[in-house]
């Protein structure tokens, strides 16, 4: 479900151990470049008043 968090399943802790372990064979740390993008939106909602 979108939106539930879930817990890992079996498979997946074990995928998230096999890359840990990738990673500390190869000196523990590595560097990722990404771009961050953040969008924002208002929603402005006018009463109508009558007046022109």
């Amino acid at each position: 479900m979108v939106g539930r968090p879930r817990s890992p399943s079996a498979r997946t802790e074990e995928v998230l151990a096999g890359i840990g372990t990738a990673v500390d064979a190869t000196g523990g740390g590595f560097t990722m470049r990404y771009t961050a993008m953040v969008v924002t939106a208002m929603v402005v909602i006018a009463a109508r008043t009558g007046a022109a």
